[in-house]
């Protein structure tokens, strides 16, 4: 009880999730990532500029805990691809297109199942992205020299 307690109040999410990023991909191959977690800090809705309360956010960071080997279903393009989380809970993923697709965001769904009974612990929902073809590209490395990334939010 005094345990539940302490998770709620700090904002701790402590059931077997998915956090799954957006992934990339050309027009005949696609990459998706992401990890699976059996506990993890909720995603921060105020920001304050206070010591206490960013050094709080940052001790959650180191608060996560991995869901090794975890079995995970992929729904890509009517087909469900399988693989299994590393020891750190991290997994991609590389989905092969059966057709070309034309640049845009497509919806992928993500399940994620336990290591020995294949039982279904949580789902979520995800993009990947195809890029449209052009001649340049600019990549920006500014991190926080300039933009306020919020990194610390897992």
């Amino acid at each position: 009880m005094f345990k539940e307690a302490i998770h709620k109040k700090l904002h701790l999410i402590k059931k077997p999730h998915l956090k799954v990023y957006e992934g990339f991909g050309n027009s005949t191959h696609c990459t998706l990532m992401g990890h699976a977690l059996t506990q993890s800090a909720s995603p921060r809705e105020i920001y304050k500029n206070g010591f206490f309360h960013n050094t709080l956010a940052l001790l959650k960071t180191f608060m996560i805990k991995t869901m090794p080997d975890a079995l995970i279903e992929v729904k890509w393009q009517g087909k469900i691809v399988e693989t299994n989380a590393a020891a750190d809970g991290f997994f991609i993923v590389d989905l092969p297109n059966e057709q070309p697709l034309e640049p845009g965001k497509y919806k992928v769904e993500v399940a994620l199942k336990g290591n020995a009974d294949q039982q279904l612990l949580n789902t979520a929902i995800s993009h990947i992205i195809i890029p449209q073809t052009n001649q340049f590209a600019f990549i920006s490395d500014i991190d926080d020299t300039f933009l306020i990334s919020h990194s610390s939010l897992f």
